[in-house]
């Protein structure tokens, strides 16, 4: 029969246990079969798990024009999905063909990570939008819609007017294209008259308490993770990196006297603030996080800026083993459940998992570290900037080790799902 450019697969109904398939484009009769005739990509991806690619349900490009990646019997996958018959499995996602041509793509599902923020997006289906219902600072496209699937985020919606009105004179500012300190304004981005609550990721490298302590930005933590700890052995014994979701709001105090969202960075020495102004500004200013920019020397360039971060706890004036429950009791830090912007209630801290050095690297862990080295391995050599019997971190000096971010972040993403996967990194002030 004639080729049409798509690749058509004769599939054994056994297919739910992702049994091996032949080709017959070139070659399959024409007339009814024992088997199932599937219309798939002319790539073919029958059975493979989609969901890692398309990081959601439903519309995927990596599936294919027109096509999407649905699970059977999933009730969290959207329109395009339902009707489907022919599921190579129903082990996983995979994809599929839809069976009727939705107008709106991805409909009931949170469009803001995918479209980048509000407005017109092409992830929505071509013509679509991403809005919230109630948003006062919404965007043209965004005016008038008659549904939505979702009153709690950003949902995929059918603009009511077909060449959306835009404001004359300043272009459309998204969200996300505010840098730190300011806001979202009818008209684009305006200083902000307050401190605002902030959320980030901050990485710590081994365990320990997070609290009267420097944890980092993804880079900075990675390029002191690459100068100081690699080796045989590990300096201090660390083996892993853990991350920590923070919510932030510093208190209006120092937002006034300094300008910005954070306050000057505090260094920490086993619990105790060392640098010469601790008390000076946890008086003045309360319990405020800190931050400041660091350099990574170009190895490890973050998303925005690589910086160290301090997070004051109870008692930071003195070191752990001589802190006592009366200094902690009066001097109770600035961690709290929602933070408000008080004196003594600056910031919360969720645990948001940890990846391993190994898991990192990828070395096999059949043999423990100890035996690997002894047995002449390196993971890193300053001296010849590479290792011996590992390459992962060879080249420190020779150029970008953005590929190691990315491969952490993607690490955090596949073990710890519930979480997002990037955060900003907000901190834009100089070493004090």
């Amino acid at each position: 029969m004639k080729s049409d450019g798509i690749h058509r697969f004769t599939v054994s109904k056994s297919m739910k246990n992702c049994r091996t398939f032949t080709d017959t484009n070139a070659t399959a009769a024409e007339g009814p079969t024992d088997s199932m005739s599937l219309r798939i990509p002319a790539v073919s991806l029958l059975c493979q798990d989609c969901w890692e690619r398309c990081q959601i349900g439903g519309d995927c490009a990596w599936c294919g024009g027109g096509q999407a990646c649905c699970r059977k019997n999933s009730t969290l996958d959207p329109p395009e999905c339902h009707g489907v018959v022919d599921w190579p499995t129903d082990r996983h996602h995979t994809c599929v063909t839809p069976m009727n041509d939705v107008p709106v793509k991805h409909e009931g599902q949170d469009c803001w990570e995918f479209c980048e923020g509000k407005g017109n997006c092409n992830w929505c289906g071509l013509g679509n939008a991403c809005c919230r219902y109630g948003d006062e600072f919404t965007p043209p496209e965004c005016r008038a819609v008659i549904y939505y699937s979702s009153k709690e985020h950003h949902v995929c919606v059918k603009p009511s007017f077909p060449r959306p009105m835009t404001l004359p004179g300043r272009p459309r500012v998204k969200e996300k294209e505010c840098r730190p300190g300011l806001v979202m304004g009818p008209f684009g981005c305006l200083p902000a008259s307050k401190p605002q609550l902030v959320t980030f990721y901050a990485y710590r490298l081994g365990d320990g308490s997070w609290t009267n302590a420097n944890l980092g930005s993804i880079g900075a933590v990675m390029y002191s993770l690459h100068t100081k700890i690699l080796g045989c052995p590990r300096y201090h014994g660390i083996d892993r990196i853990h991350r920590l979701k923070v919510t932030m709001k510093n208190t209006e105090e120092m937002f006034r006297q300094q300008h910005h969202e954070f306050g000057p960075l505090h260094h920490f020495r086993n619990g105790q603030c060392v640098s010469s102004f601790c008390n000076q500004t946890f008086q003045q200013f309360g319990y405020t996080v800190g931050c400041a920019e660091t350099s990574t020397g170009g190895s490890y360039p973050s998303q925005s800026h690589s910086a160290w971060y301090s997070l004051p706890g109870p008692c930071p004036n003195l070191p752990n083993e001589q802190k006592t429950e009366t200094c902690k009791r009066d001097l109770a830090g600035g961690e709290c459940a929602e933070p408000t912007g008080s004196l003594n209630c600056t910031f919360h801290l969720e645990y948001a998992g940890n990846v391993s050095l190994d898991e990192l690297s990828g070395r096999n862990t059949s043999t423990s570290l100890k035996d690997w080295c002894a047995a002449g391995h390196v993971e890193y050599d300053p001296s010849t900037d590479r290792g011996v019997g590992m390459d992962f971190w060879n080249g420190l000096t020779n150029g970008s080790r953005g590929k190691d971010m990315t491969t952490l972040s993607y690490l955090f993403w596949k073990k710890y799902p519930n979480f997002p996967k990037l955060l900003p990194e907000p901190c834009t002030r100089r070493t004090r």
